[in-house]
């Protein structure tokens, strides 16, 4: 698992493909677009790979160009999975 902000993260791997990518980043942080762009941008997620997003369940994001292949809520909190 690799940890820390989601820019130099994402700036760190470029140029690799992974199969899954978990984004939890702090509630109400207003990061979950940019950083589903920056990993679009880089070509991180392989072609059949899958990120999974924890939000609040109350929060509507817009994950293009990425699309909500699935959702599950859980109690406040709500995991969606994207995929190309």
């Amino acid at each position: 698992m690799i940890t820390g902000d989601y820019k130099n993260v994402i700036k760190m791997l470029s140029g690799q493909n992974f199969d899954i990518i978990i984004l939890d980043p702090p509630y109400q942080s207003g990061v979950y677009e940019d950083a589903i762009q920056k990993i679009y941008d880089s070509k991180l997620l392989s072609d059949d790979g899958i990120i999974v997003c924890e939000h609040n369940q109350k929060d509507e994001f817009n994950f293009a160009p990425f699309k909500v292949v699935d959702e599950k809520v859980y109690g406040i909190k709500k995991i969606s999975y994207l995929k190309y």
